[in-house]
This record gives C-alpha cells, structure tokens and sequence, in this order.
C-alpha cells in the first residue's frame, strides 16, 4: 500500500555491533542506492549479487566469492598497482616542472580506474587518463559518469520520496534510470561479455579477478547442494557470462572511486599538515636509506605512520558514509524492536566524529591510530569499509592501492596547499562514495631527496 515506510537510524555502538554482527543473517542491502544498483544489475543480467542478496543467499555468495577476494588481500595484484604507479609518478613529474596547480583527485580517479580494471581483468589501459585504453575502460568511465550525473540530480529527493512511497520505488527507478543511462549499461555489458569470450580461448589465463569468476560454479552461488557423486564425471555448471560480467564490474565500481576519493583526502590533509606530511617523507626516506630490496607493497606495509595518516583520513572522510540494511525479518534487540521491512542508516561519518568515541572529533590527528591508541579502541568506533561479515571485500586492496601510490609520490614530491585549494573541502554525494565537490586543488613540487630509491 501507499504509506510512511519505517525507517530507524543508529548511532550507539553496542547497537550497531548488535545488529550488524549478530543479526547479519536477517539483513540486506537497503536505501535508495540499492534501488539504483538493483538497475545497473538487472541491465547486466544479474539474478543474484554479493550486494544484494540477503540471509543464506548472501552467505552462500560470499562464500562462493571468497577465492575472488583473496587476491584483492594479498600481493598477487600488486605488480599491476606498482606499475600504475610509476605511470602515475610520470604524469605527476610533468605537473611538477610546469609548476601549476593540478587537480589531483582527477589524477587519481584515472590511476585507481587503471589499476582496478587491470586486476579484475588483466586489460592495461597505458594512457592512464579517462578515454583512453582498452574499450572496457571507456566504457566503465561512460557508465559511472552517467550513473552519478542520475545520482547527484536526483538522490536526495528519491530518498525522501521512497521512505513515503517505498512502492513506487520501481516505477521510479525504470523511469529515471534506465532513460539515462541505458545506452552506457548496455556498451558496457556488451565489452564485458566480448572480454569473458576472449578469455574463455585463452590456453594459459591469467589468475585475476575475472578468471577466478569463471571458474566459480553456479550452485555455490546460487546456494545450492551439489548431489553429484563423488565419481561423476559431468561438470558443475559455471556462472554464465553475463553474472561473470556483472559480478567483476560491481568490484571495479565499488572500489575505483572510493580509493580515488580516499587518496585526494590524504593529500589534502598532507598539504594542510605539512608537519605531518614531513614526518611521513621522512618515514619514507628512512626506509629507502636502508637500501632494501623490498617491493614497493612490501615497502609500503613498513610504514606505520603512513597508515595511521591514512586511518585518520578515513575517519574524517569514511568512504562508506552511511551503512544501509533494510531488514528481511523482525530483529529483536534488547530495548528495541526493527519490523520486517525498516531500512536500518547506520552514519559512519557520525560515529566517526563522536566526542564520546573521539575526543576534537574534527582534529586531524593520526597519533589516535597508534598502536597503543588501536589497543584502546572498542569495536563498531572505526567502520570506513563497513563492519561486520559485509565488511568490503576490497577493502585491504583499496588500502594497499593508497601506501604505493602515496609512497612513490611522497619519495619525490610535496603537495602544497594553492590559492586555488578549497579550504575546506566541500563534499559531494555520488553513487559510490563522497567526492570533492569542485576536485582537490593542490600543486605538487619536487623534493629534495638524497636518498636513493631501491624500489
């Protein structure tokens, strides 16, 4: 029926690990964003995705998906990131000479799109800019553009609009959606699908992203028992191309630009800090005097400031602002109640900046993620990735992406606050994650470094 659809939002951290721990089963996606991937899904051919299922399904999925994750959590992808980023080092040295301001959240958006369409696909886009490269990634640039143009114009609203209306919510989405982005959906589709046919002829694959989706079976992901026996020598039915398709393109939208946003914050807040921004170069500098023979991700795991610059970052500017559920069944807590059908709003950037949970919430200060500060931290404080089993998968990928791309600038370069630079930032809301407004204005000159790289 028409009517006032119950929404709760939840910022106590004992109920948010109660419902997002505990209650994981009876939850799944929620929120008007979820409508607006339900489409992009439905015009790939998607019956079932990690992002939306829900309960057994989700489990059955996430479990099916687990190998496809683990290269996101390993080293195995990082020669195509370290590669990205000596072509973005590249880039960055022919701003430096001209001395001119650069936008480098652009600069980033291009590198974490390379990088991510390189692993999930094993395709290499040696442009390194937007419209540049393999087709898959034209297309993918074609696709988001639109996607958050229809986002930015009309989200808020349909948010207001479905928590009265939640049944005209598919009316809207086919209407409004599907009118301006269809055409990008289907070259997309169509490139992903000519690249799965390719692949398939391949003798030897490479092990990305992609291939490990092929060779996922259908009944794991669909949750189903496989009664075959033991010695039957029929194969288990794989994914078909279009969920293979659909599966590798929601882990490029997902992580591209929440990374790109993640790295323009970091290098906003070193140019604003600059004392900070000397004591990680110095960290940096330190470990390249040693002259080891580390690769540039090992390198980058031996850099604790760096990583807590970059917590701090993502607590100020969580790249998952708001967490969604919408609940499938009744949720009892122990004062509460959640009816079937409520979308649960869990703010990240709320909890984030607490007085109760961070004493001047709004003070840039990486010192809080110590480690004696960590050792001090209860659960659900911190969430930039999400909490709980629905976690981001691509989460330590999207870190490991940071350190490298961070460490081989830093090496070299400075990022300097401009006349141009916002201060502060203004935030936009887009499809995927919260973007500068009008970029992050920065210039970027070159250091004067002795130390020499072994990396």
């Amino acid at each position: 029926m028409w009517g006032v659809k119950f929404n709760v939002v939840v910022c106590d951290r004992l109920l948010i690990e109660e419902i997002l721990i505990h209650n994981n089963d009876n939850l799944g996606s929620g929120g008007p964003y979820t409508a607006w991937n339900r489409l992009i899904l439905d015009s790939l051919g998607a019956t079932n995705s990690l992002r939306l299922a829900s309960g057994t399904q989700w489990r059955s999925c996430r479990e099916a998906l687990s190998p496809v994750s683990m290269p996101l959590n390993t080293r195995q992808m990082a020669p195509v990131v370290s590669e990205g980023c000596t072509r973005l080092v590249h880039k960055i040295a022919k701003v430096a000479e001209s001395q001119t301001t650069v936008d480098v959240h652009k600069l980033y958006v291009d590198f974490t799109m390379e990088t991510i369409v390189a692993s999930a696909f094993g395709e290499s886009a040696e442009g390194q800019s937007v419209g540049e490269g393999s087709e898959l990634l034209v297309a993918t640039n074609d696709f988001i553009a639109k996607f958050n143009d229809c986002m930015s114009s009309s989200a808020e609203e349909l948010t207001v609009f479905l928590s009265h209306f939640p049944l005209a919510r598919p009316l809207l989405v086919r209407l409004a959606g599907r009118l301006a982005v269809t055409r990008a959906h289907r070259h997309l589709k169509e490139a992903g699908c000519r690249l799965v046919e390719a692949r398939k002829a391949l003798a030897s694959p490479p092990q990305d992203i992609l291939q490990l989706l092929l060779e996922t079976s259908l009944s794991s992901y669909n949750g189903e028992c496989n009664t075959a026996a033991a010695g039957d020598d029929d194969e288990e039915e794989k994914l078909s191309d279009q969920q293979v398709v659909c599966q590798a393109i929601e882990f490029l939208i997902s992580g591209q630009e929440t990374t790109a946003a993640g790295l323009a914050s970091v290098s906003y807040q070193l140019a604003v800090n600059t004392r900070v921004q000397d004591r990680v170069q110095e960290e940096i500098d330190a470990l390249f005097n040693k002259r080891t023979k580390k690769s540039l991700y090992d390198a980058s795991l031996r850099l604790p400031y760096l990583d807590s610059v970059i917590q701090e970052t993502l607590r100020l500017r969580p790249p998952t602002p708001m967490i969604i559920r919408h609940c499938e069944a009744d949720i009892e807590l122990e004062r509460h109640t959640l009816p079937k059908g409520a979308d649960v709003y869990i703010p990240t950037f709320l909890v984030h900046k607490s007085p109760d949970l961070w004493p001047q919430p709004y003070r840039f200060d990486p010192g809080r993620f110590s480690n004696e500060e960590r050792m001090k931290r209860e659960a659900m404080t911190h969430m930039p990735f999400g909490a709980g089993p629905h976690v981001c998968l691509g989460a330590k990928f999207a870190l490991a992406q940071m350190k490298m791309a961070l460490v081989s600038i830093l090496h070299h370069y400075t990022f300097v606050l401009s006349p141009k630079t916002e201060v502060p930032l203004r935030i936009a809301h887009s499809a995927a994650a919260d973007v500068p407004l009008n970029g992050v204005v920065l210039l970027i000159l070159p250091r004067n470094t002795t130390a020499t790289p072994t990396l």
